[in-house]
């Protein structure tokens, strides 16, 4: 497998089409590219990430947020769209895709780069 070296430290990590979220570091790679991120679009990526391929539901990003105690709902689902929205904007180039599934939450869709085998496609949900 290819290698690249880590922006941050340094050393060589191994290239694949596997995303890897760093909550340490706030930043997401994938096939050897990276997307920095703020702290807390790291913690909404994680969240969605350790949920693949399945939906990330409204109340668990909340949840991640705020914790149990999330006093303006309507403010915080406002606040966790703009978090997606520029995730979208940073994961892009990564073939990460972020899909909004209607009253339910999110999802991840990693897109097929150029040498990689199958694309991982959305689950039918019924």
């Amino acid at each position: 497998m290819p290698t690249a070296t880590c922006p941050l430290c340094g050393r060589p990590f191994t290239v694949d089409n596997q995303l890897q979220v760093s909550l340490r570091f706030n930043l997401a790679r994938r096939h050897g590219a990276v997307a920095y991120l703020t702290p807390m679009e790291a913690v909404v990526l994680d969240l969605l990430a350790r949920s693949y391929p399945d939906i990330a539901a409204w109340d668990r990003l909340l949840q991640a947020n705020y914790g149990t105690a999330v006093r303006e709902p309507h403010y915080a689902e406002q606040v966790i769209k703009v978090r997606v929205s520029h995730l979208r904007r940073k994961l892009a180039p990564l073939g990460v895709e972020i899909r909004n599934i209607y009253r339910a939450g999110y999802c991840l869709v990693l897109h097929r780069m150029e040498g990689e085998g199958l694309s991982i496609e959305l689950k039918s949900i019924k």
